[in-house]
């Protein structure tokens, strides 16, 4: 089994690992450069792999037609992709953070800012979200409050400052669209003498180490294990039968609630 990997958790990995293993299968890690589509098609074509579980949202479309017309097996993780030999598991984004928005307007915010993330499956499907929710809820989606953090915690840092040095609106609340930018986003808020959540709620995605933060992170949560364990299963399917469909699987979401929303008037 092969792992072609890109912009990725070690906790992603470590859970593929442990699904490959459940299935008797020994796993080959490839950590790519972002930019070099080719090369990673070249090395899992190279490297006599039975499948590949791919974590690379760089990978461009025509390597990836030329490796299933090679016969290998692709499951891709948060990137939907699918025709015959490859499928995509990702995660129900939409669910997610319509959850999120739906609990800010319920605990009173009004102003939404949204620190959101690269221009890749997870960022845009997570801000079409907090847009698709402000509307249902009724709010405004005011652009100075939208910043790109490009699911980093040192730019969501930068971003925060910048908003808070700018004439624009204070938000009641900040929508990350991860932990990390979260995290990065109550670093600057501490830096600025902001207190979380009684001057700003703050909310993050995925759960990764969320509840170690100060205070404790509200986010959006999934079982990273059962995400790995479903591309795993497909990739199993694929290899048994080559001439099968690709398949479009969606791993569900819940909102965990912590310390990190407060009540607004």
């Amino acid at each position: 089994m092969g792992v072609a990997a890109a912009s990725c958790s070690l906790s992603s990995l470590t859970a593929v690992f442990h699904a490959c293993a459940e299935h008797k299968y020994d796993m080959f890690a490839h950590v790519a450069k972002e930019s070099d589509s080719r090369r990673t098609a070249a090395t899992m074509l190279s490297c006599n792999i039975d499948a590949a579980v791919v974590l690379n949202d760089h990978l461009r479309d025509e390597d990836i037609t030329m490796l299933a017309e090679r016969g290998l097996p692709l499951v891709f993780m948060d990137r939907k992709v699918c025709f015959k030999g490859v499928s995509s598991v990702v995660l129900d984004n939409e669910q997610g953070v319509l959850r999120e928005v739906e609990y800010l307007r319920h605990t009173g915010h009004k102003r939404i800012a949204c620190l959101r993330g690269r221009d890749n499956y997870d960022g845009e499907s997570r801000f079409a979200a907090f847009v698709q929710g402000m509307a249902a809820a009724g709010l405004k989606v005011d652009d100075a409050l939208v910043m790109n953090g490009l699911f980093d915690p040192k730019v969501a840092y930068n971003c925060i400052h910048m908003l808070y040095a700018s004439d624009a609106p204070r938000p009641d609340a900040i929508l990350c669209a991860n932990d990390e930018m979260a995290f990065g986003c109550l670093e600057a808020l501490r830096d600025l003498h902001y207190a979380v959540p009684q001057d700003v709620s703050v909310l993050g995605f995925d759960n990764l180490n969320a509840e170690t933060s100060t205070p404790p992170l509200t986010t959006v949560s999934y079982s990273m294990s059962g995400f790995a364990r479903m591309a795993v299963g497909e990739i199993m399917r694929l290899i048994e039968q080559p001439q099968s469909p690709g398949r479009l699987m969606t791993l569900p979401t819940e909102i965990i609630i912590r310390d990190t929303v407060g009540f607004r008037c």
